[in-house]
């Protein structure tokens, strides 16, 4: 992520990127395979803030209710990830 642009907007986008990695399953699976394939965590960090952006994207402008469970019934694994940090 670059150091141009509002920080507070950076601040945010990364805050609720280390949120999603954390509780989602679909940007934890993002973000570890990232890191299997030897990246930085700051790089596997941005990719997980940058899907987060582009999801957040779709739904307002396809004016749709986000729904969690279509990554779990695509790969049919439990969401199951509270308190495994």
């Amino acid at each position: 992520m670059a150091k141009t642009g509002e920080s507070k907007v950076r601040a945010l986008l990364y805050m609720g990127a280390r949120s999603a990695k954390r509780y989602n399953l679909e940007f934890k699976d993002l973000y570890e395979r990232l890191r299997r394939r030897g990246k930085y965590h700051k790089v596997a960090m941005n990719a997980v803030s940058h899907k987060l952006v582009r999801q957040f994207f779709a739904v307002v402008t396809k004016k749709v209710e986000f729904d969690n469970s279509n990554y779990s019934a695509r790969y049919n694994c439990s969401m199951s990830l509270r308190g495994t940090d």
